[in-house]
């Protein structure tokens, strides 16, 4: 559950719905943005009197999510989330789309050089390489394991 207070809510009014919340066993996550003040509820919700909260002082709304993710879910927090990654910083999360490219399971030296040259040839972002194949038949080939990271 999100519990987005109104701008200009004071401490003492986001400290009452973090106690109110508390009260209910939930967990509290607090997240200051530059307009609103939102309170990220986690935990069993059921038992929640979900009017007692939206009639605090200064709550805007209470909005269930559904979404198993809370903590990454754009309710929370509308900023994207990017990741840097590799010596030339590429943006995973960022605007511009990634090509990830390599084999399943690096079998040798050659392969993956090989693999590294198209990926690079083709404007690819990341090389990746499996080095373990768990979900293979037992009959198949298993990848290089540790060898393979050699």
């Amino acid at each position: 559950m999100i519990v987005v207070m109104r701008p200009g809510a004071t401490g003492d009014q986001v400290q009452h719905v973090v106690d109110l919340v508390r009260e209910y066993g939930l967990t509290d996550h607090v997240i200051h943005g530059t307009d609103r003040t939102v309170v990220a509820c986690i935990g069993d919700k059921r038992a929640v009197d979900k009017s007692a909260i939206e009639n605090a002082p200064m709550v805007e709304r209470v909005m269930p999510i559904l979404a198993p993710y809370k903590m990454a879910s754009t309710e929370v927090k509308q900023a994207r989330t990017t990741i840097a990654v590799g010596p030339n910083k590429f943006a995973i999360g960022g605007r511009r789309v990634g090509l990830i490219a390599g084999p399943c399971a690096v079998e040798g030296m050659e392969q993956i050089l090989t693999c590294a040259s198209e990926v690079s040839e083709n404007r690819g972002h990341i090389l990746r390489g499996g080095c373990f194949k768990p979900r293979t038949s037992p009959y198949s080939f298993q990848g290089l394991g540790y060898e393979g990271l050699d």
